[in-house]
């Protein structure tokens, strides 16, 4: 099994660089346009009607991979598109080498430059590095085997995310379901007597002390592993601490994740906020911490979140703690909020087991791809 540069073995073509004075959100203003952005969730929203060379052309099971941020490799679902700079396809010109065989060496590889790779704000992949990469090239029964493997073991994972998909929007029906009909209305002042939020301090040194970072809710949902360390001398205010049943709330971001919400469920110990995540003090003769974490997550309020966020121009948008006090909410009794609440548990319980199996699968493939592609 020998290795070769892929330089020598593939066909890479980067993007064109598409007049962004031309992009509209309209469909019918030409062909859409595949950004960095658009390669994980596998589709485009931006279109253009400039014309270019037909090898800027991208059709469904193209491999594409991202040259900037996250060095991501994806086969392309989103129809016929435009390739943008930055963004580059990559194809076997060898009958050596399989193009998914090709897609999963390159998953490996692509991390781990991204893991070597210093940055201040963006990193970036060149061609010159992406060129001198070398794959190794077993015989085509092993591409055979090994695809197999994995694509089976990638399936499994495909189907658990898709579950916990499920899930979040299973909670999201019931909410309509249970809610949709109230008319009456209030202000999130009924629910949330103030919000408070702590310190950005980090250090690099270890400490036993540890602050968010604003991607602790950026999904909707709150993850403890995302932190720093706070500086070693800095005694952190008491009040600051994440606690068990805690609201967090984004309060700058970009427009998309500004007001992303999420509910502790579980927490390591001597963990605070910093000063761009608030966390919601209730009442608690009127609210139920998951019903409002439901409620700030709703799509329909978080549209009216995002709207009201000033800098939405810019690439970092900001809530105000008096704007977002006075969203105008549905009034819903405590007695069905804690109904409501009863089920999000055993949705969340469900999911829970599902993470465990679906972390499960992420280390088996891991390690298979460690046997098959490491050095």
């Amino acid at each position: 099994m020998g290795k070769r540069l892929l330089k020598e073995i593939s066909n890479i073509t980067y993007g064109y660089a598409f007049d962004s004075k031309r992009f509209a959100l309209d469909s019918s203003a030409g062909l859409p346009v595949i950004r960095i952005r658009d390669l994980k969730q596998g589709k485009s929203n931006t279109y253009t009607d400039e014309q270019c060379d037909d090898k800027y052309h991208i059709y469904n099971g193209d491999l594409l991979i991202g040259m900037d941020g996250e060095f991501n490799i994806v086969e392309w679902h989103g129809g016929h598109a435009l390739l943008n700079q930055r963004v580059c396809k990559i194809e076997s010109c060898t009958d050596e080498l399989l193009q998914s065989f090709l897609s999963y060496s390159l998953s490996g590889e692509l991390k781990h430059i991204e893991s070597q790779t210093s940055y201040v704000t963006v990193k970036h992949l060149s061609a010159k590095v992406l060129n001198n990469i070398t794959i190794s090239l077993p015989s085509l029964i092993e591409q055979r085997k090994i695809i197999n493997v994995l694509t089976t073991v990638n399936n499994e994972i495909t189907f658990a995310k898709q579950m916990l998909a499920k899930a979040d929007e299973l909670i999201q029906s019931r909410f309509v379901e249970m809610f949709g009909d109230i008319q009456e209305r209030t202000t999130v002042t009924h629910y949330v007597k103030s919000f408070s939020s702590g310190k950005s301090l980090a250090s690099k040194e270890r400490c036993i002390n540890l602050v968010l970072k604003t991607s602790a809710v950026a999904s909707n949902t709150f993850d403890e592993t995302q932190v720093k360390y706070l500086p070693f001398d800095y005694v952190p205010n008491p009040d600051h601490e994440i606690k068990h049943g805690d609201v967090i709330i984004n309060r700058k971001n970009t427009v998309q994740l500004v007001g992303s919400t999420g509910y502790v469920w579980q927490y390591p110990k001597n963990m605070y906020l910093s000063d761009l995540l608030w966390k919601a003090n209730l009442d608690e003769t009127t609210c139920n911490p998951i019903f409002l974490w439901q409620l700030l997550v709703n799509r329909s309020v978080h549209r009216r979140i995002s709207a009201m966020a000033t800098g939405a121009n810019s690439s970092m948008a900001n809530i105000t703690k008096p704007n977002l006090m006075q969203l105008p909410v549905v009034l819903v009794p405590l007695a069905l909020q804690n109904e409501f609440a009863e089920f999000v548990t055993q949705v969340e319980s469900l999911k829970a087991t599902a993470r465990q199996q679906l972390d499960r699968l992420n280390t088996l493939y891991e390690s298979l791809a460690q046997r098959y592609f490491a050095e």
